[in-house]
């Protein structure tokens, strides 16, 4: 059997004109039984909607920059918040696509934040400032080892791959979920309250996004792992439906 064909959003660094995504996402999904592909950041709705329809699956990855407030209706927090205008657009072309053709699709760190916002949610532009009693969410090298426990949701996906209602996850972020999207239901959550994870409530269409970093702890974590290999399940059932 063929291996899926996964997409993979990179980042965008614009005073290079570059498109970057670190190798852990590719080898993850390489792991996890998929084939990766970086898709370049070319801003053509055309082009997207032909790679949408090419790919069994897309993956957003996480970004050193923020979701543009200006999405989910708030100003500014001016000294917090680090915008990327070409890494937003392409994005918002990518997931227009995904949601028409709904390809099985799934959000990392900045991509969790972002699905959400798009749906309609909002976020916390900078959780030092906005969210009391916090844990600890941006974490010092080395990004694999884990930084604080996650609580999940009996019964949820996530309780049935991990069988377990409680994990250890790493995490890179100073922005958070505060308004969960219409439609996505929340599946994990950290001590602190913030949403770590959700899934969209369809049958038709998988859409999942986690906080946290499975693409850094994959090789010494088999949650992480777990993940991937869930996600490129889901891809093949939709490849092989659309085979049909």
């Amino acid at each position: 059997m063929s291996k899926p064909v996964i997409g993979i959003v990179p980042g965008f660094i614009i005073d290079k004109s570059q498109s970057a995504v670190h190798i852990d996402y590719a080898d993850a999904v390489e792991a996890g039984g998929g084939l990766p592909i970086i898709i370049p950041t070319i801003m053509l709705k055309s082009y997207h909607a032909k790679i949408v329809e090419l790919c069994a699956g897309i993956l957003i990855t996480g970004s050193n920059s923020d979701v543009n407030p200006q999405a989910f209706h708030q100003e500014k927090l001016k000294e917090l918040v680090v915008l990327n205008s070409v890494r937003e657009e392409f994005d918002r072309m990518i997931l227009n696509a995904v949601f028409k053709k709904k390809v099985p699709l799934w959000g990392i760190c900045y991509g969790h934040q972002e699905i959400n916002v798009f749906l309609g949610g909002s976020l916390y532009q900078d959780i030092a400032r906005q969210v009391p009693n916090h844990v600890q969410h941006q974490q010092s090298p080395p990004h694999h080892l884990p930084i604080h426990p996650v609580s999940i949701k009996e019964k949820s996906f996530l309780h049935k791959l991990t069988g377990t209602k409680e994990i250890q996850v790493n995490s890179r972020h100073h922005q958070a979920i505060d308004a969960l999207a219409p439609g996505l239901i929340p599946v994990a959550h950290s001590p602190d309250g913030l949403n770590e994870a959700y899934i969209l409530d369809s049958k038709k269409h998988c859409v999942l996004g986690v906080q946290w970093h499975p693409e850094s702890m994959w090789r010494t974590d088999a949650h992480a792992l777990n993940l991937f290999i869930y996600f490129i399940k889901q891809c093949a059932l939709f490849s092989a439906h659309q085979k049909k």
